[in-house]
């Protein structure tokens, strides 16, 4: 069912649907907080929120990436965009 959101998530990521990406992302985190996809999910949230125009909530997204999951896929690669 994690896995569910977070395609739902990309999905509507690609369609430019931000607000609803959000909630898949936010969805899947809220209920399986420890899922595979969760890292992903969190910079894929900063994302939305900032596309939403939340600077604010992308910027708490990222560190709480950083913080939660520091040597996963997804924070390195907000590093390397300098997304933190």
């Amino acid at each position: 069912v994690a896995g569910a959101h977070y395609w739902s998530g990309e999905a509507h990521y690609a369609k430019r649907d931000y607000a609803s990406a959000r909630a898949q992302f936010e969805a899947l985190l809220a209920r399986f907080p420890r899922a595979d996809k969760a890292a992903d999910a969190l910079l894929k949230l900063a994302l939305c929120f900032r596309q939403l125009g939340a600077e604010d909530k992308a910027k708490a997204a990222l560190q709480r990436l950083r913080v939660e999951y520091p040597n996963s896929q997804a924070a390195s690669s907000a590093a390397r965009e300098g997304s933190t």
